[in-house]
């Protein structure tokens, strides 16, 4: 049945062998929002004639820009590994990522990459039109250029990915045919678990930020006038904000000792701050679903609880990862019956 609503919609992708040539998706997103744009400018000529008053069409010419915007999603106990693969812009070999704890369990253990090393993406949108026709979109070259991962109470995980591509064509082909992964459920907040320090940390909320420093503006004199493939050219981003009742400890210390505001005026570095979502339903045996994402050392940046009204007085703490000099700056570890090759 044809339905003519973002119902009938659906998004794909797949990896490219060369940056920007599009290819034929072969993974299907369960998205709740696509909003990839093409960016197209106009180039016009300043140039005056005698009585011209408006710009002339023959003095304009178009400067196709590519393609970026956002994509939207709930987190699922399966088939994301390679999408968030592509999220932390790891380049290493899938082997050297991939692990199997048990038969049919494999764990991807993903680190902070390069994309001059990472292959590209085609991103394949199937928009619907009030009538059913499913409209094709053809995103080439397309980088994950930022994420968010957050949590609140009685909520469920989610991922709120940037995508920047080198193109954007709609194709009069059709799109290519969804097919969705089995045994794939939201990871949700009561399969939470935080940790700050080794201790146990309770949230209302919790939101883990990523921008990578890529160059996505490298543009040429040339026959195509499309960008070039990103470059690294600035340090990665990486924030966390943990929104929480104010107890007056950091994970159970002693208030005015080794709470989070005496920390944050003091500039303590915090460790080893882990965010853990475990599945309901196993994999294999006693082997679960998981996503972690582990900061070693974060240093805050506010932490001041602030009294508005009656209500139980609440305390924001945002934190920005740094490097310790040993450690990987971000590790996320995700966990499925995905077999990525």
């Amino acid at each position: 049945m044809a339905i003519g609503s973002g119902l009938g919609s659906q998004v794909m992708y797949g990896v490219e062998s060369t940056y920007g040539t599009a290819v034929v998706p072969t993974v299907t997103l369960e998205a709740t929002s696509v909003g990839l744009e093409l960016q197209v400018e106009s180039l016009m000529s300043e140039g005056l004639r005698s009585g011209l008053r408006v710009q002339r069409g023959d003095r304009t010419v178009v400067n196709r820009k590519g393609v970026n915007g956002g994509i939207d999603m709930d987190i699922t106990s399966n088939a994301l590994a390679r999408w968030l693969v592509h999220a932390m812009g790891d380049s290493r070999a899938i082997g050297t990522i991939k692990s199997t704890p048990a038969a049919s369990v494999y764990l991807y253990t993903m680190h902070l990459g390069d994309p001059a090393s990472l292959a590209s993406m085609t991103i394949q949108t199937g928009v619907a039109d009030i009538g059913g026709n499913v409209r094709r979109m053809d995103a080439a070259g397309c980088y994950i250029t930022e994420f968010t991962l957050s949590n609140e109470v009685d909520g469920i995980l989610t991922g709120s990915f940037t995508v920047d591509g080198r193109d954007y064509t709609p194709s009069a082909s059709a799109v290519t045919s969804a097919a969705y992964a089995s045994g794939t459920e939201p990871l949700v907040f009561h399969q939470g678990a935080i940790t700050v320090g080794g201790t146990a940390c309770p949230l209302r909320s919790y939101e883990l930020s990523v921008t990578h420093g890529y160059d996505t503006e490298r543009y040429q004199i040339n026959s195509t006038s499309l960008k070039s493939r990103p470059i690294i050219n600035a340090k990665d981003e990486i924030t966390l904000t943990l929104e929480m009742e104010f107890d007056g400890t950091a994970a159970g210390a002693t208030w005015a000792t080794d709470d989070f505001v005496s920390q944050f005026r003091a500039g303590t570095k915090v460790s080893n701050v882990i965010g853990t979502w475990t599945g309901g339903t196993a994999i294999a045996g006693s082997d679960y679903p998981y996503l972690a994402a582990t900061v070693p050392q974060a240093v805050i940046t506010s932490a001041t609880p602030t009294i508005d009204g009656p209500e139980i007085v609440g305390l924001s703490v945002e934190l920005m990862a740094t490097d310790n000099g040993s450690d990987q700056p971000l590790t996320l570890e995700y966990q499925s019956s995905e077999n990525l090759s």
